[in-house]
């Protein structure tokens, strides 16, 4: 159960080292610069994760793979993956003339279809050692959000409190219960992943919904998001 802990904390752990890394670079670097480390830095995480077999196969990447190993718990999931998504952000920021909606729905459609190409081929070739990054979720996430300021969709700061609430509560819930769910649906004949996926889901929901509602009657659940 503490390695559902240690991945869920590797965000927090992240954020603050990106955060410095990204404002060390960003007043010596231009955005194509940023983003060549970002893929360089993104890449070590897909050789510790998707892209997996290719580094089992090369001597000098599985010694790099085993050393990041020895200094963080899962070098897949640290500031490696994170970085390219601040460059990301950096760009849509100052970026104030959009293309037209129509472009980024294609783009969305298109990255998400040859993503789930990338996936099927790193299953084919039996490559994934877990199933976390992909080379074309990069450009898709570039997309999606550029949608989103496109689509102005307006959400009154009652509900947007109660997501962002129940998104902390969520996201740091959801290993413990995943634990705990493949103790129970292991016997099942069938569709374990599926029945592990619903339940999470659903509890996740249910867990964030009763402490946010009883965190007016009880002030220390509000500790928990």
């Amino acid at each position: 159960m503490g390695r559902f802990l240690v991945h869920g904390m590797w965000l927090r752990v992240s954020i603050p080292l990106c955060c410095y890394i990204f404002l060390s670079l960003k007043l010596k670097f231009n955005n194509t610069a940023l983003i060549v480390v970002g893929v360089c830095l993104y890449c070590v995480s897909l050789l510790n994760s998707t892209y997996y077999g290719f580094a089992a196969d090369n001597e000098c990447l599985m010694v790099m793979n085993q050393v990041l190993s020895i200094v963080m718990p899962s070098p897949a999931h640290s500031f490696f993956s994170a970085f390219i998504f601040f460059v990301i952000g950096k760009i849509i920021a100052e970026n104030q003339h959009r293309a037209k909606l129509r472009y980024y729905v294609i783009g969305l459609i298109g990255f998400g279809i040859l993503e789930f190409v990338e996936t099927g081929l790193l299953y084919h070739f039996n490559l994934i050692k877990e199933n976390d990054y992909y080379f074309m979720l990069i450009p898709f996430a570039y997309c999606f959000f550029q949608l989103c300021l496109i689509a102005k969709v307006n959400i009154d700061s009652k509900r947007t409190s109660y997501m962002r609430k129940c998104s902390i509560i969520c996201y740091f819930s959801q290993f413990p219960i995943i634990f705990m769910c493949g103790v129970l649906t292991k016997y099942l004949p069938f569709g374990i992943d599926f029945a592990n996926f619903v339940i999470t889901i659903v509890a996740a929901n249910i867990l964030s919904y009763m402490i946010i509602r009883y965190s007016d009657c009880y002030a220390v659940l509000k500790n928990l998001y």
